[in-house]
């Protein structure tokens, strides 16, 4: 932390643009990704042809669980768009919208963690080891970003204007 001519600056001067506003961690961007992944999954079958059906099985081995990954992926595209539009909504002076940024990836990890909690109940919580691998992933994302101070300053930045 520098302290100097009245001026605290919590985060390092690197993690800030041009502007003088937060950039967005990479782990931020990992997170909306990582929401996304039945989306990218979806996309990635579909581009190889003759693996399509195999891949799709591989990693949701029953229908039901692939579209109900589809609906954390809804809010980790609103996320993306919020973070990769920000300059877009400074210029529009829609500060506004920032305030939603932490919540809607709050709900969308919680909807992601009992979705994948649901569907280990269903099969009596016999773990595979992709399942378990999201597991982890998506408590570990959602602890970064419920503790994270530089998410936290984040969103208050952006909330002020340029």
């Amino acid at each position: 932390m520098y302290k100097g001519d009245n001026v605290k600056i919590d985060i390092p001067l690197e993690h800030y643009d041009r502007e003088g506003k937060l950039k967005p961690p990479v782990v931020l961007y990992a997170g909306a990704l990582f929401l996304c992944r039945g989306v990218l999954i979806l996309l990635a079958s579909l581009s190889t042809r003759e693996h399509a059906n195999g891949m799709m099985k591989l990693l949701y081995p029953n229908r039901m669980e692939f579209f109900l990954s589809l609906l954390p992926a809804v809010l980790g595209i609103v996320a993306l768009i919020l973070m990769s539009k920000r300059k877009t909504f400074w210029a529009k002076e829609r500060y506004q919208y920032f305030k939603y940024l932490l919540p809607i990836f709050c709900v969308a990890f919680v909807i992601d963690l009992l979705l994948q909690l649901f569907v280990l109940y269903q099969v009596n919580f016999s773990v595979s080891p992709i399942k378990l691998v999201f597991l982890v992933l998506t408590i570990s994302l959602a602890m970064y970003l419920f503790t994270d101070s530089h998410v936290k300053a984040l969103t208050k930045d952006w909330q002020t204007p340029v």
